[in-house]
C-alpha cells in the first residue's frame, strides 16, 4: 500500500500535477490510496458506501478479486453522496492495482487508508 499526501498549503498558480493531487489546495485536501493487493468487492463496497461526509469527491480503478472480475478494472466515481462504477478491461501490459484519489475537507487519511487496506485480499 502507498499513501501520498502532504498537510501544506499549495495554493499559488503553476503547481504541478501531483501537487495538485497529494495536498491541500484552496483549502481541500486530497490523497492517493495504491495497492496491488485485490480488493474483497463486498468490504470495498459497504466501505465506499458509507465514506465520510468530510469527502466530496473520490475516483480511481479498483482491482476486485473475484472468479470473474480479475481481467476487470473497475472505475469508481464518487461526488458527493452519488456514486457509481463502471468496468474496463485490464490491458495486457497493465499493472493490476488499486488507485484512488480522494478530496474533501478534514479527512482522517490515516483511518481511511486503513479502512481500504482492511478491505485487501
Amino acid at each position: 500500500m502507498e499513501i501520498q499526501r502532504n498537510d501544506h498549503y499549495l495554493g499559488t498558480p503553476g503547481n504541478s500535477f501531483q501537487e495538485l493531487i497529494s495536498g491541500k489546495i484552496h483549502g481541500v485536501d486530497s490523497g492517493i490510496y495504491t495497492s496491488t493487493k485485490p480488493m474483497n468487492p463486498e468490504a470495498l463496497g459497504a466501505g465506499l458506501n458509507a465514506l465520510p461526509s468530510s469527502i466530496i469527491r473520490a475516483k480511481g480503478y479498483i482491482y476486485l478479486k473475484d472468479l470473474t472480475a480479475s481481467k476487470w478494472k473497475f472505475l469508481f466515481q464518487y461526488t458527493g453522496r452519488n456514486n457509481s462504477l463502471s468496468s474496463r478491461a485490464w490491458s495486457k501490459t497493465e499493472l493490476k492495482q488499486t488507485s484512488l484519489v480522494f478530496f474533501g475537507q478534514n479527512i482522517n487519511f490515516d483511518q481511511l487508508f486503513m479502512e481500504l487496506k482492511n478491505c485487501e485480499v
